[in-house]
C-alpha cells in the first residue's frame, strides 16, 4: 500500500541578507537562485551533481551538493565565509542496519560506528506502521529516531565532520514539525540549523559541519524524527 509522495527534488537553504546563490547543474549550466527578503531560498533540480556558490558581505564559499531521490536542504550560509580547514580523511555512512537482525527496537550503542549517541533508537521501518519510518528509510529496513521524542546526541571526544543524514517525521500527526540541529566544538556552540520535516517524504540535510565534538538533534514538539544514512567524516 501506498504510504508517501514522490516530492520534487529542490536545493534550498537559508542565507544572510543580501546574499547571493547561483547553482550550477550536471550540464554545466548555471542560473541565479531567487533569494526571498527573510533569507530563504529554493530552486529545482535534477538528479546529479551541483555546484552551490553563496557570495555576501565579501565572502563567499562553494558547495558540492549530489541530488538523488530526495529534496536537499543546505546547512546555513554564514558571510563569514566558509570552513578554514579541509575535511576530515575517513568517510562513514551508518543505517543502523547491522545492529538488529529480526524486527525490534534496539538502543543504539555508544561506540557504534566510532561515536556515541544518546536517546537514538534504531527499529525496522514496519515495526510501528508509522508512515514517516517507512518513507524514510533509504538503505536496508532499519531507520533511528529520537526516542520518545526527546533531544539525541550524537558526541565524540575527537572531533568529527557531520556530512549528513536524510530525515523525516514519523507520524502523520507531526506533518510540519520543526527539526532543531546544534553543534559544539567542546564548549563553544558552532552551528544551528533548522527544517520542516514531512511523514509523506524525506529530505537529506546537507550539513558540511566541520571539526564539531556534539550534535543535538531535537524536535519543537517533541514529536518523533526518522533518521537514516547518518554520514560523517573522523580522522585518521
Amino acid at each position: 500500500h501506498p504510504v508517501g509522495l514522490a516530492a520534487d527534488l529542490t536545493i534550498s537553504g537559508a542565507v544572510a541578507a543580501g546574499a547571493r546563490v547561483s547553482l550550477t547543474g550536471p550540464d554545466g549550466v548555471t542560473a541565479a537562485a531567487k533569494v526571498g527578503p527573510e533569507g530563504g531560498f529554493s530552486a529545482a533540480v535534477a538528479p546529479g551533481e551541483w555546484l552551490v556558490d553563496f557570495s555576501a558581505a565579501g565572502a563567499t564559499e562553494r558547495r558540492h551538493v549530489v541530488v538523488g531521490a530526495a529534496p536537499v536542504v543546505l546547512s546555513t550560509f554564514s558571510d563569514k565565509g566558509g570552513p578554514a580547514e579541509a575535511p576530515l580523511p575517513q568517510e562513514h555512512v551508518v543505517g543502523f542496519d547491522d545492529l538488529m537482525t529480526s524486527p525490534g527496537v534496539f538502543e543504539v550503542p555508544s561506540g557504534y560506528g566510532g561515536l556515541n549517541w544518546y536517546n537514538l533508537v534504531a527499529m525496522h521501518q514496519r515495526f510501528t506502521e508509522g508512515p514517516g519510518y517507512i518513507n524514510t528509510t533509504m538503505s536496508g529496513e532499519f531507520i533511528a529516531y529520537n526516542s520518545s521524542g526527546h533531544p539525541a546526541q550524537v558526541f565524540s571526544d575527537k572531533p568529527f565532520d557531520f556530512t549528513g543524514a536524510y530525515f523525516g517525521a514519523g507520524w502523520d500527526d507531526a506533518e510540519g514539525e520543526t527539526l532543531i540541529l546544534k553543534a559544539w566544538r567542546g564548549d563553544e556552540p558552532a552551528y544551528e540549523d533548522r527544517l520542516t520535516l514531512s511523514a509523506n517524504g524525506l529530505v537529506y540535510f546537507a550539513a558540511d559541519y566541520g571539526r564539531i565534538t556534539r550534535l543535538e538533534i531535537r524536535t519543537q514538539h517533541y514529536w518523533q524524527a526518522a533518521i537514516d544514512d547518518f554520514a560523517y567524516r573522523t580522522g585518521p
